[in-house]
């Protein structure tokens, strides 16, 4: 609609634009050189001969024409210069994408790998072990400002954000922490036991890692919770930025490699 307006206004302009360039020279010579009173009422004339108004016009008609000329230059320049930008915004946005898709594989394997590891004699259980998934990289996800899609830069935003709390979550060992809370306990027993003073020490830090554990675990519970979700998402959201390379590909053609 806002290209069939923009035509009709254009129209409009041109139509205005050659009626001024006609009736400009009219005005001239009616109404500011050849007024004559005839004692009734003003009237117009004719002012100069056949020549003077060819030499006028051939002159008036090539200022208008190298005018137009001009005028038509300095827009197309324009134009090809806003279109060379955005087509370089756009393929800045296209490698932005690519790089976040090989992200998102990286994700995607990680995240299979945790299914695989949640299983166990057919049950689901949740690892309590320190697991390593991999990293991502920062520069892959440096410029999510590039995309126009506004939907597509909250969900990558989100996943990015998940992904890195999880690793770090991922990263406690929480059975390694049970040991050496148990380990604690058996002295703070044997201790006990030999009629010896409290031994302050040990206690707070056994409460320390009783503490400690039962945050990790809550932690790792939520995350975990949260992890199912994602990784059935992680498919959607490919599958959106698949789709976002292609129209890009379709809008500007395919990326070449200088």
């Amino acid at each position: 609609m806002l290209k069939e307006l923009s035509k009709v206004l254009n129209i409009k302009w041109t139509i205005c634009i050659i009626i001024f360039i006609i009736i400009v020279p009219i005005i001239i010579n009616y109404f500011l050189l050849t007024w004559r009173f005839t004692g009734i009422w003003f009237i117009p004339g004719v002012q100069g001969n056949y020549d003077d108004w060819l030499g006028y016009f051939s002159n008036y008609s090539g200022g208008i024409i190298g005018g137009i000329v001009a005028f038509l230059i300095a827009w197309s320049q324009i134009k090809s210069q806003a279109k060379e930008k955005e087509i370089e915004a756009i393929n800045a946005e296209r490698k932005t994408l690519l790089k976040v898709q090989y992200e998102l594989k990286k994700i995607k394997y990680e995240f299979d790998s945790l299914k695989m590891a949640e299983i166990e004699d057919e049950t689901v259980i949740i690892p309590q072990v320190s697991l390593d998934i991999r990293e991502l990289n920062p520069t892959n996800w440096a410029d999510l400002g590039e995309l126009r899609n506004a939907e597509l830069f909250f969900e990558l935003m989100e996943i990015e954000d998940f992904y890195k709390q999880f690793r770090k979550d991922l990263l406690n060992d929480i059975f390694d922490l049970e040991i050496t809370k148990g380990r604690i306990e058996d002295q703070l027993n044997n201790h006990f036991s030999s009629n010896d003073k409290r031994n302050w020490k040990l206690e707070e830090e056994s409460i320390r890692i009783g503490n400690t554990l039962l945050v990790l675990k809550r932690s790792r519970e939520y995350y975990w919770v949260q992890f199912r979700e994602k990784r059935d998402k992680i498919n959607e959201i490919s599958e959106n930025l698949e789709r976002e390379i292609i129209k890009i590909n379709e809008e500007i053609g395919p990326l070449s490699i200088n």
